[in-house]
């Protein structure tokens, strides 16, 4: 999560780093959920959150190198 994700995204791409926005949508705004009636602006902290959020690269197979490298991108961006 960061308040200013589009700045952060193309800083982790200009480094060579991927993201991904898995959630573009609240989830209580996707046409899933369309039958609870969930009007925007009904859970505003859910919708603040989905606004910032974001994915960077995680998992077993990543080495310190490259967890270290997204970590220097991520400290100077922000």
């Amino acid at each position: 999560s960061h308040d200013d994700k589009d700045k952060l995204i193309s800083a982790l791409s200009t480094g060579g780093v991927g993201t991904s926005v898995h959630y573009p949508i609240a989830p209580h705004l996707q046409e899933a959920y369309k039958e609870l009636k969930i009007e925007k602006g009904a859970l505003p902290i859910v919708e603040n959150m989905q606004s910032k959020l974001f994915s960077i690269p995680i998992g077993p197979t990543m080495t310190d190198e490259e967890i270290n490298y997204i970590i220097k991108i991520i400290k100077k961006s922000v």
